[in-house]
């Protein structure tokens, strides 16, 4: 593969395997998700940039309060796994 085509794939998994992304694809707000589980509006924009690293039983409270099927949580636990390391 070449080069391109590589970093291609690689932003748009990023992409998808993103907060924002699935947030914004269920038609969430901010506000909305910050009510369902609890926390600053502060808190979900420093997951969303990468500033702050979400708490294990964030990512289980983020699943459940997006209302994810199986295969967008597979695309939430990508991008937990990622923002943690």
């Amino acid at each position: 593969m070449s080069k391109s085509v590589i970093s291609t794939l690689e932003s748009d998994e990023s992409r998808t395997a993103s907060l924002r992304f699935l947030r914004e694809k269920k038609g969430v707000s901010v506000a909305a998700l910050c009510k369902k589980i609890g926390v600053k509006p502060s808190t979900v924009y420093g997951w969303e940039s990468g500033r702050r690293k979400p708490r294990p039983d964030d990512y289980s409270r983020l699943a459940d309060a997006l209302e994810l099927c199986h295969i967008e949580k597979v695309e939430l636990f990508k991008w937990y796994v990622r923002v943690i390391r």
